[in-house]
């Protein structure tokens, strides 16, 4: 397994605060979701927006205004610390907990299919030691493919400098494939650091069928 890390450490004061888009001949169908708050996926157009975004940008780069009104619309939110006595912040995050997310992409013909089920995971209490995690498990469900591969991207934006700017944060992408079976599955996770206010998760999972053809399902939030 392959990790990609991409980490921006911070060191001022803490104030805590959901690859390419989907290929043309895939329609996404079949859209399920279930947790504690009844969660569901994204639409696929916020999907690819969100992983338009996080592809524009390195870790420590502000993201444009329109960028930033997008992401923050659309990726889940970590509320600001409450201050206390002697000027103290205490984290109040308003996230923290699990979501289950599936999804089936399909062929236009429907002649090959993929599902993609996640079960992700994030603990934003604590700014210094962040704590993320996954399970990710592609599996096909129409046609046999050649390989299947399962992906999973943990993406932070939060304060920058000096607290005026909005960037990107941190980001890490965690992922597996196989070509001996029809079914795969990833568990990860990573612990960080950073001032964070917005994050989000996206799951793949990628079917490289016949002839050429390939099968993306996406999920995230």
């Amino acid at each position: 397994m392959f990790r990609v890390l991409k980490v921006l450490f911070v060191t001022s004061l803490i104030l805590i605060m959901g690859v390419s888009s989907l290929d043309p001949t895939v329609v996404a169908a079949d859209v399920k979701g279930s947790s504690l708050d009844k969660v569901t996926s994204h639409s696929e157009e916020v999907t690819a927006r969100l992983i338009e975004i996080d592809e524009k940008y390195e870790v420590g780069e502000v993201l444009s205004k329109e960028d930033e009104k997008f992401v923050k619309a659309h990726t889940s939110q970590v509320a600001q610390g409450i201050q206390g006595e002697k000027n103290l912040f205490r984290p109040a995050a308003i996230f923290s907990g699990t979501k289950n997310l599936s999804r089936v992409g399909t062929t236009r013909d429907g002649k090959y299919q993929i599902r993609v089920g996640a079960r992700l995971s994030s603990n934003q209490w604590n700014p210094l030691k962040i704590k993320y995690s996954g399970n990710v498990a592609g599996a096909t469900v129409k046609g046999r493919a050649n390989k299947v591969a399962v992906s999973m991207t943990h993406t932070a934006y939060g304060v920058l400098g000096d607290r005026s700017s909005f960037g990107k944060v941190y980001e890490r992408n965690h992922h597996t494939s196989t070509t001996s079976a029809q079914r795969v599955e990833l568990n990860d996770g990573a612990t960080y650091s950073a001032v964070v206010t917005n994050f989000s998760f996206i799951a793949r999972a990628r079917g490289y069928f016949p002839n050429g053809v390939q099968v993306v399902a996406e999920v995230s939030y």
